[in-house]
């Protein structure tokens, strides 16, 4: 019995020897006809041998295995095959030999097949069914639960599983982020396979590479078919729900795909977890939401907030503005008036927006959409979409037909917001601000300020009276003096968000605006007015020329800040003059004599 165990070792050591040389010469037809007659030897000691002799001798066939199956195309389609079941074969072998090196030997085996993804039909096909049940038979529960109440002397297998594990996500992430457009359904299958391991473990979200890996397959094939895979879904019977662990995915990884998915299909999966939530109606995001159970109730309606509030990364460079943002807008409208998804559609408009003005932007080619990404971590794939001129322009103008509606309700809730969620709507205010037409937003501007019975210094509002009289009869009352300034400082906080796109009109209308204030020596409103003047003269070179030697006189007959903010807007206000004058100084001295006499002062 020792010899033969020994001639078994033997002759699998040879033939591994004879491979790894056949392995560096992988073209000649000698070499070829001999290695598959080594391989068939290989798979005859395998079926043959008893597991205990031949382990150790394993190890180093998978090494030579792998490295032959890693040629993929460069050798004949039969050996390939051969030699990927051999791979399947000798992880076996490991296993049931209880040696814990077939855990390190797992993710070569997987890397090695998963290239043959490439190849043709036949073989992607094969080495599909091969890593399939690879994955069915050591991708376990077990492997997930580290530091999950093992005896002290099984944690660094654990570990060293857990290890593995992840170095197979990494391959089918690197798989799936190579992929030139949509993988193929031999690598679907296998990743779905995995997912479908994966889902088993309720802690398996502990591993952020676990999470990339999922996260690149979202992008690589969308989330309708990352759903499709593994399903969002809620028990009406028992209120259990399925997969929830799938949302933050979401949210992190969604880019190019559609906001029709997002209204028709996780909306309504978003409305099935409110209804579902107990007896006792309350509404949340404008859905009629059941309340009995505290605990159960509670948790159904976080899952629909966090479901909702995916809405940010279904914006990130979606597929279908132009037909779609139109129903989405009156969607917007009515989260808006909602208090927890404020910050949600404030980033998702700031996106939406950004994205498509920085192609416009660019002068060449397509622009940089991947700095406005939802994740900044999303800028290392290689996959991601990005928007040509054309399509861009085609969304701008869509944006811009639904603007107005949307940048009137966003003023209005940010009118009534404290500080600290007026810092975050500032900024989409701004975008949509920017594609909305200059005269509609400055219609939107001064009636806001007849609103708050505000004037302009320069008879405007008068021009719109007509217009407005019914508003005011509604919404005039007698403010007190410091109710006044108070709402003059948010007024010049929403003035700074309209300053980039403005057209000349509505620019001297806001100028005129924190100009007043700054002459009024409004204490509560100064800093915003010192700061909206200073985006003025950063935003519109041609403001400075047109009334260079008005602003001198106005900065310098002003009374020195006293508080850090204003002072700081009040400098840059005097270096964009300043920056001017330098530009001018070659053709004209005249902007240098004035800046210089209001020094003198």
């Amino acid at each position: 019995m020792k010899g033969e165990l020994q001639n078994d070792r033997q002759a699998i050591q040879w033939a591994t020897d004879y491979h790894l040389k056949a392995t560096a010469h992988p073209g000649t037809i000698y070499i070829q006809t001999r290695t598959r007659h080594v391989l068939q030897i290989i798979e005859a000691l395998f079926e043959s041998s008893r597991v205990n002799a031949i382990v150790s001798e394993t190890e180093v066939t998978i090494a030579s295995l792998a490295s032959y199956v890693s040629l993929g195309d460069e050798v004949p389609l039969g050996t390939v095959m051969l030699a990927a079941a051999l791979l399947k074969s000798s992880l076996c072998i490991l296993h049931a030999g209880e040696s814990t090196s077939w855990i390190n030997s797992l993710p070569i085996v997987c890397s090695s097949v998963a290239g043959l993804f490439t190849s043709e039909a036949s073989t992607a096909s094969h080495a599909s069914d091969i890593l399939r049940d690879l994955i069915s038979q050591f991708v376990d529960k077990k492997s997930l639960l580290v530091g999950e109440s093992q005896p002290s002397d099984d944690e660094g297998h654990e570990t060293m599983k857990a290890s593995a594990l992840i170095l197979i996500c990494t391959v089918f992430e690197d798989a799936l982020s190579t992929c030139k457009g949509v993988p193929n359904e031999h690598l679907l299958g296998v990743i779905s396979a995995l997912f479908l391991k994966l889902v088993l473990a309720a802690n398996f979200m502990m591993f952020e590479d676990l999470q990339k890996c999922i996260g690149t397959a979202v992008i690589a094939i969308g989330p309708e078919r990352i759903l499709e895979l593994v399903p969002i879904s809620l028990n009406a019977s028992d209120f259990t729900s399925s997969n929830i662990w799938l949302i933050p995915i979401l949210k992190d990884y969604v880019v190019g795909a559609s906001l029709g998915y997002y209204m028709e299909h996780i909306m309504p999966l978003a409305r099935s977890f409110c209804r579902a939530s107990g007896q006792g109606y309350t509404y949340i995001f404008g859905f009629m939401c059941c309340c009995s159970n505290a605990t159960t109730g509670q948790d159904l309606q976080a899952h629909a907030r966090d479901l909702l509030g995916s809405l940010p990364a279904f914006c990130n460079l979606p597929t279908d503005i132009c037909h779609k943002f139109r129903p989405l807008a009156g969607i917007l409208v009515t989260f808006i008036q909602d208090s927890l998804m404020h910050e949600n559609t404030a980033v998702a408009l700031q996106v939406i927006v950004n994205q498509n003005k920085s192609v416009l932007d660019q002068k060449d080619g397509a622009g940089d959409t991947s700095s406005y990404a939802v994740n900044k971590s999303l800028l290392e794939f290689c996959n991601i979409p990005t928007y040509s001129k054309k399509t861009a322009t085609r969304n701008i103008k869509a944006l811009t037909s639904c603007s107005s509606e949307l940048l009137i309700a966003l003023t209005d809730i940010f009118l009534d917001s404290p500080p600290e969620k007026r810092s975050y709507l500032k900024d989409p205010i701004g975008c949509l601000a920017s594609v909305t037409a200059s005269s509609d937003a400055k219609k939107i501007f001064m009636l806001l300020l007849r609103k708050f019975q505000f004037t302009d210094g320069s008879h405007e509002l008068e021009k719109v009276e007509s217009q407005t009289d019914a508003l005011a009869g509604e919404e005039q009352h007698n403010l007190s003096t410091r109710e006044k300034d108070a709402l003059r400082c948010v007024m010049m906080e929403l003035a700074s968000s309209f300053v980039k796109g403005a057209k000349e009109d509505l620019v001297y209308l806001i100028y005129t605006f924190a100009k007043d204030t700054l002459q009024n020596d409004d204490e509560i409103a100064i800093s915003e007015a010192y700061h909206t003047l200073s985006r003025i003269l950063e935003e519109h070179d041609w403001f400075c020329s047109s009334r260079f030697a008005e602003l001198i006189d106005l900065l310098w007959g002003l009374r020195s800040p006293v508080d850090n903010i204003s002072l700081r807007s009040s400098f840059a206000s005097f270096q964009s003059l300043m920056i001017h004058t330098l530009k001018r100084r070659s053709s004209s001295c005249t902007c240098t004599y004035a800046f210089l006499e209001g020094w003198e002062r």
